[in-house]
This record gives structure tokens, sequence and C-alpha cells, in this order.
């Protein structure tokens, strides 16, 4: 007996849940998986962290150590147990096909960068991704680096990426800087 596959085009072409409860159960086994991008914050939020099986980690003790946190808890923890796990994760990360994993890029490259300078040049790609999710979370990487050296770092941000013809890029140098919660 041949089984039918449906077209998964519907996918790609989906608006994501508005609740946690409205994300799609197959989407979510797709966003899992790290086979596509989540399209809104929802669909990141539903994500159980399942994909840092990529990269050799039980899923199972995972699970049971992030069910409780919240968004940026739940990327430090996972951050912290890529790091212990391995120490090249963050650039294999960076070119994912999951947005998820290239979030936890974006913060795994920044901590591990020597200098705010060092830190842009590596989430470049990131700051610039067609994702507007993952842009907002490469911004909030950074900002450790902003509360360090306010001045520099705003003073190298004027010289370069507020000048780049890129609109993320440029949009990025406004939210790094922005202060929180405005």
């Amino acid at each position: 007996m041949l089984v039918q596959i449906p077209p998964l085009s519907w996918l790609f072409e989906r608006k994501g849940g508005s609740t946690l409860k409205t994300v799609d159960p197959t989407a979510l086994k797709y966003l899992d998986a790290g086979r596509i991008e989540s399209k809104n914050l929802m669909e990141g939020l539903a994500m159980d962290c399942s994909l840092v099986s990529v990269f050799g980690i039980p899923v199972a003790d995972t699970r049971t150590k992030l069910q409780h946190l919240k968004a940026t808890g739940k990327t430090c923890a996972v951050i912290s147990l890529l790091a212990a796990h391995d120490s090249c994760w963050p650039v294999m990360a960076r070119s994912h096909a999951s947005d998820t994993v290239r979030r936890w890029a974006c913060y795994g490259l920044s901590s591990r960068a020597g200098s705010f300078k060092d830190a842009l040049r590596a989430l470049k790609p990131l700051a610039d991704d067609a994702n507007s999710g993952l842009r907002e979370w490469s911004w909030m990487a950074m900002r450790h680096w902003v509360i360090q050296d306010p001045v520099g770092t705003i003073t190298l941000l004027q010289a370069s990426w507020a000048k780049d013809p890129s609109p993320s890029l440029r949009r990025f140098c406004a939210e790094v800087t922005r202060p929180r919660g405005v």
C-alpha cells in the first residue's frame, strides 16, 4: 500500500499561531526537528528545544532542565549546555536551517568574542538575516557589550553599521543601544 504524503508547501506559507495553543502541531514537529523556521514568537516559544540533539546532547535531559524557563532563560541554558558539550557549536549553528539554532549562535558567538568589534564581525550575517525574529535576538545577544562600554560601542556603530546600506544593520544600531523596555 502506497502512503500518500500531503504537499508541505503550506508549512512555508503558514501564518503561525497567535497563541501557544494555536501553533499547528505538524508545524511544531518540523520546528522541533530544525527543518523549518518559526513564523512568529509563539512558534518559537512553543518549541521544546529538542534541537540540541543536533549537537549530540540528550533530549530528555534538556527537556527536564528547560521546561519551566522562559524564552531568554531557555536560550541561556541551552547555550551553557552546548558550550559544555562542544566548543565549535556556534560556528556550525550560525548557518543552520532553523532560526532557533541561529538564535543560539547569536549568544554563543557574542559571548565568545574578545571585543565588541569581533562580536559585530561574527554576528553580521545573523543581524542581517531575513528572519526578523533572529535579527531581534542578535541585538539582544550584544547588549552586554553596550552596557560595558556605551560610548565605545556607540562610536564604533556610528562609524560602521549605522551607515550600512542594509536597513537591518542600521536598525540593529538603534535597537542594541536603545534603553531596555523602551
